[in-house]
């Protein structure tokens, strides 16, 4: 696993299209922004662990109607970039510079 180090405001790109702020840190809690293309599924890992639970359990009734875990992802909330969000699950902003923070 690679483990780096970001101060708030900060961010790290991944795969050359997604940025990853630190958008607030608090003791037990570190807040995450996403910037990425919108056919790049975000979700928390507990999240992701129920989409592909339910895929199985539809790919065991019904083969054949089950394409790919897209088909069936949660509807993604698409926010701007100054917009401050409140909630837990996962939001995503779409990229409206090409500056980046190293």
């Amino acid at each position: 696993m690679l483990v780096l180090s970001r101060k708030k405001n900060q961010s790290i790109i991944v795969n050359n299209n997604i940025e990853v702020v630190i958008i607030d840190l608090g003791p037990e809690q570190v807040k995450l922004g996403f910037r990425a293309p919108k056919d790049v599924s975000i979700h928390r890992s507990e999240v992701y662990d129920k989409i592909k639970e339910e895929m199985q359990r539809a790919a065991k009734s019904h083969p054949k109607l089950i394409t790919s875990t897209t088909s069936t992802s949660p509807k993604k909330q698409h926010f701007s970039d100054n917009t401050h969000q409140k909630n837990t699950h996962s939001t995503r902003s779409t990229p409206t510079d090409s500056k980046t923070n190293s």
